[in-house]
């Protein structure tokens, strides 16, 4: 034939009509442009305003734009964002992962939310929930300082965690203070050290 696929012959001279054969010394086979695709020794625009996502394509290769909330995938088409990714583009690009600090929660997301006050995805992209951030815990849906003489030092909804005796903190910590030489922290408390018999603060 005078085709292979993806391209179609242009010949110098003499056009044939359709179902005719002959061999043309100086014809040129040159790939179908983007958007188009190969038929009959002819390139034609795709479908339904299809694409393709590059030259030389056939009609099976035309895609349909996919929408808002949806990526395209290589042999899997338009299929819709995974939680914790979003496209709000009409094209055929992939998904993408949300930023530090965003979240998606759902499939198809379109954009990705913003997380609140004190929260965070400790420097980690693609997440479905917001955590509170060092120094704060969750109570009542929102994330609040970790009272003092306690203290939290990683992203997480979980409680505050008790200084250890002799060792102290202030709200919203992220790590215990040992007391200074000579000074001890008294039965529970954690939020101030004293001295020890014989001695006193300068």
């Amino acid at each position: 034939g005078l085709t292979t696929t993806g391209h179609t012959v242009q010949a110098m001279e003499n056009v044939l009509n359709y179902g005719e054969i002959a061999v043309f010394p100086e014809a040129l086979c040159t790939e179908c442009p983007v958007n188009d695709y190969e038929e009959y020794n002819g390139c034609f625009d795709c479908p339904n305003d299809g694409i393709t996502a590059s030259t030389g394509s056939t009609l099976d290769q035309c895609q349909t734009l996919c929408v808002p909330g949806e990526g395209f995938t290589d042999g899997e088409g338009c299929a819709a964002c995974e939680p914790g990714s979003f496209n709000n583009a009409e094209d055929l690009s992939p998904c993408e992962l949300c930023a530090v600090d965003t979240f998606a929660a759902g499939s198809g997301a379109t954009v990705c939310e913003a997380c609140g006050a004190n929260e965070g995805t400790g420097a980690l992209t693609g997440q479905t929930v917001c955590l509170c951030a060092p120094g704060y815990t969750r109570e009542g849906g929102v994330c609040v300082e970790c009272a003092a003489g306690t203290f939290k030092g990683v992203f997480g909804d979980e409680a505050c965690t008790a200084c250890a005796a002799d060792s102290i903190s202030i709200a919203g910590a992220t790590e215990c203070s040992a007391c200074a030489s000579n000074s001890v922290t008294v039965g529970d408390d954690r939020t101030d050290c004293v001295c020890v018999a014989g001695y006193a603060f300068d």
